[in-house]
């Protein structure tokens, strides 16, 4: 048995005897309705937190390490400052290291696969390793089970909020700074449509790092029992000359 097989079994272990403790509670409970509704409503009860990394799909494992496989899949380019329903050469697109042509349709079909090959995820929390973002989680949740499409949407959903007053006043130095005016310009000139308002809501969590709005993937961090993501510099003219197979 492998020691991924082995690590899954555990998982499943656990969830079993999640949901016999659960059962228990039910049959022995003896509180209000409201009480029970929220008892069997508590998510850190029917889901157990995460002790070991799981498999994860290709769309969201960095490129770097999945090159050297034998069906590696194309590069994939996500700038998490645009939302990615509305895809384009500079927000959401695939693309083969070698220049070979890339299936059509195959991006749409990606983004419907499952956050992980081998576990079924309703709900997760990830983190940007960006310290200027340490602040705010991306919480995805989802009862049929959680999809690229679904990851990729919270990101943008998450980071694209206006900064409050006193985050305007607590980031102010940040925000002065020449690359996040840059970055807050960009954002304006590149939203289809939509310019005058993206500029009435002003400075957002995304302007923060700047041109650093690249997703490169996500990985488990064994110390917290987490799932981290990790942004790159953007290609100020073709986000297809991003340095993401370095």
């Amino acid at each position: 048995m492998s020691a991924h097989q082995e690590r899954l079994e555990r998982y499943q272990l656990e969830q079993r005897n999640e949901e016999i403790k659960m059962q228990r509670r039910l049959r022995t409970y003896s509180g209000t309705f409201k009480e029970l509704v929220k008892t069997i409503t508590d998510t850190s009860l029917l889901e157990p937190p995460l002790k070991h990394s799981v498999d994860l799909n290709w769309p969201v494992r960095e490129y770097s390490t999945r090159r050297s496989t034998t069906d590696p899949m194309p590069m994939l380019f996500f700038d998490i400052s645009h939302n990615p329903n509305n895809p384009s050469p500079n927000t959401l697109l695939l693309m083969r290291e070698e220049g070979q042509e890339v299936p059509e349709g195959l991006l749409a079909e990606s983004m419907q696969l499952e956050f992980s090959t081998s576990t079924r995820f309703t709900t997760i929390k990830l983190k940007c390793e960006e310290p200027e973002l340490e602040n705010w989680d991306v919480t995805v949740e989802r009862p049929d089970g959680i999809r690229i499409i679904d990851i990729f949407e919270e990101i943008f959903k998450t980071y694209n909020l206006p900064l409050k007053t006193p985050e305007l006043l607590y980031y102010r130095d940040i925000l002065d700074s020449a690359s996040c005016q840059q970055a807050f310009e960009r954002r304006c000139k590149e939203t289809p449509g939509s310019a005058v308002h993206t500029r009435r809501r002003g400075m957002c969590r995304i302007d923060l790092v700047g041109s650093r709005t690249l997703f490169n993937g996500i990985f488990f961090n064994d110390d917290i029992g987490q799932y981290h993501f990790q942004l790159l510099e953007q290609h100020p003219i073709n986000i297809c000359l991003s340095p993401l197979s370095a």
